[in-house]
């Protein structure tokens, strides 16, 4: 789980593999007691999505899940009723992880939920590459009014099927990453570390009109 493992400066984004993760919770703070109900993720691999390459897992959170996250997602506590906890589920998530990279759409959300359950069980953190889809939309895109996954699936063209599932989520903004990597290639950023060093700095440019 404590994997280590980072790319160099030089490696380009097109040979990334990456698993593109998305989560549904209870709520907004696990600290205070929210709960995972849902894991999915895809791979994006050689600049495709691998259709045989899916994580999908309902999860059973020990707790109500409120009638608003259910109206959100679909998920009822009669859907969670007899599947597993988060240990195991987690377990397999981070198997189909292995040592790849991961990406999502404000992932610093999901990955506090990760992290707050791994230091609970094991008193570790996942260590990961990460991308993340909002951080590179807010360079490309600094005066749009919303960075949310909603409008950017809307301004690339992407038709939201599948939104607040955690599957149809981790498979639309994966859809998303991809055209995000061929904007940036339009700005002659082409490797892990050119991308790292855009959205470190400010840029003086913004994508007007994104390649759809």
């Amino acid at each position: 789980m404590d994997v280590r493992w980072f790319p160099s400066p030089d490696t380009p984004l097109r040979n990334l593999r990456l698993v593109v993760a998305d989560l549904e919770t209870t709520g907004f703070h696990p600290r205070d007691g929210d709960e995972i109900i849902a894991i999915g993720a895809v791979v994006i691999e050689n600049r495709k999505l691998c259709p045989d390459r899916v994580f999908d897992r309902l999860v059973n959170p020990g707790r109500p899940i409120p009638p608003h996250i259910t109206k959100l997602t679909g998920i009822c506590e009669e859907c969670v009723s007899g599947k597993s906890g988060v240990v195991p589920a987690l377990r397999d998530f981070l198997s189909f992880l292995g040592g790849d990279c991961l990406a999502g759409h404000y992932i610093g959300f999901d990955l506090d939920f990760v992290n707050y359950k791994l230091e609970q069980l094991y008193g570790l953190r996942l260590k990961n590459p990460v991308f993340d889809t909002w951080a590179i939309a807010r360079r490309l895109y600094p005066t749009l009014g919303s960075h949310s996954l909603d409008a950017l699936l809307h301004i690339h063209g992407i038709d939201a099927v599948g939104r607040h599932s955690a599957l149809g989520d981790a498979r639309l903004t994966a859809q998303l990453l991809l055209r995000l990597f061929t904007i940036l290639e339009t700005r002659q950023i082409y490797t892990v570390g050119q991308l790292s060093e855009f959205l470190e700095h400010k840029v003086d440019y913004e994508i007007v009109f994104p390649v759809v």
